[in-house]
């Protein structure tokens, strides 16, 4: 071989080894374009689709991954703040709230509107990681939030006493929810923190039909006197000839001193990756009859 045909053969070497490279490096490429996530109507629809076909209880942690790879990949997608909502949802499912806050302040940029649990959840996730002020002057406000939308209404008066440890907001209905019929509620609103609470007198028609099954007769005047916490409910009073007005407002007034005095707040200790529980319940501790639905009190 002379030296001309040896060159061309050292220049057809080193053209073929940087092809060889060149390839290696476009492939990973090539196939992070096809993994990603696709951010229009179709890859959207492709997303939700995939999304609900996980069984929620069974792979949070993968709905959660699918979730905020979608979100990093679309930031401009205008569901962005409900999707970064529901992404902070399942952080709180599986035990990780610094990642619920993130997807929470997400949500709040978009200036997107928070419902009444996600705004309950915000509350606990802040308490969680460290803004304990933040969270209950937001507890404050979901109070006023409540207290406005029943004035709205014109369903209830309202009277505050103000006790040693909070505040006692009685309502008394003249309009109910005919399934309920909660003629009188008593929500207490702790100074320092804590969540509130609520005592309802009512006369529930699903625990009224339950007790016909044992006393036919009288069931129907039954009435009772409950309490509403964000973790459950405790029947303080219940009678199948109805609860007089001045002993149950006595009961329910002692009820809410109690709970005044150590009032539920955020378990601090949670289990790590386990769900975290934030306040439930709402309907029950926020009483707000439907006006499509409610029905004059005789």
């Amino acid at each position: 071989m002379n030296r001309k045909q040896l060159a061309c053969a050292l220049i057809a070497g080193i053209i073929s080894i940087i092809l060889a490279h060149t390839h290696s490096f476009a492939a990973p490429t090539q196939l992070e374009d096809e993994t990603k996530p696709k951010c229009d109507t179709a890859g959207y629809q492709s997303f939700i689709e995939t999304r609900d076909s996980i069984q929620y209880s069974d792979d949070l942690l993968g709905q959660l991954a699918l979730s905020k790879s979608f979100l990093l990949a679309c930031p401009s997608r205008p569901e962005k703040g409900q999707l970064a909502l529901h992404t902070a949802r399942l952080a709180l499912d599986t035990g990780q709230p610094a990642v619920a806050l993130q997807w929470f302040e997400t949500a709040k940029r978009t200036e997107t509107v928070f419902h009444r649990q996600a705004r309950m959840d915000y509350i606990t996730t802040l308490i969680l990681e460290g803004q304990p002020d933040k969270a209950w002057l937001l507890r404050d406000a979901e109070i006023t939030r409540w207290l406005d939308a029943l004035d709205e209404t014109g369903f209830a008066d309202v009277e505050i006493i103000r006790l040693r440890d909070g505040l006692i907001y009685k309502v008394t209905f003249n309009a109910v929810d005919p399934a309920l019929r909660e003629t009188l509620v008593w929500l207490a609103h702790p100074f320092g923190d804590g969540f509130p609470a609520s005592i309802s007198l009512s006369s529930d028609r699903t625990i009224i039909e339950l007790t016909k099954l044992r006393d036919p007769v009288r069931a129907a005047g039954l009435q009772q006197l409950r309490l509403n916490r964000c973790h459950g409910r405790d029947t303080l009073m219940s009678e199948v000839t109805g609860i007089d007005e001045s002993i149950a407002n006595d009961t329910a007034m002692a009820a809410a001193e109690r709970y005044l005095a150590q009032p539920d707040g955020v378990r601090l200790d949670y289990d790590k990756g386990k769900p975290i529980a934030t306040c439930f319940l709402l309907d029950r501790l926020f009483v707000l009859p439907d006006p499509a639905k409610a029905v004059p009190v005789y």
